[in-house]
């Protein structure tokens, strides 16, 4: 399932020492959203919207954005193609 993968990534992130706590906080309301039943497409789109707002954030290291980039990236294919 494409979740896991999702949540796989999101967890590999929050895991970074250079992480944020608030920014690890707002990662793991996520994976919580993920781990439940299947997210719609509204879901999906608040997701986005809540990885791309988190990437924004200064204090946040270029790795660890570009990690979250890559999620935003699958989970954008995923709603395309309606398959999350």
């Amino acid at each position: 399932m494409e979740n896991i993968a999702i949540v796989e990534l999101l967890q590999n992130i929050v895991q970074d020492r250079g992480v944020p706590k608030n920014i690890k906080i707002s990662l793991e309301d996520l994976i919580k959203t993920l781990n439940g039943a299947n997210p719609d497409r509204e879901k999906l789109a608040s997701i986005i919207s809540a990885l791309d707002d988190i990437s924004g954030d200064p204090n946040i290291s270029m790795p660890a954005r570009t990690h979250i980039w890559s999620v935003v990236s699958i989970l954008e294919d995923f709603g395309a193609r309606g398959s999350v």
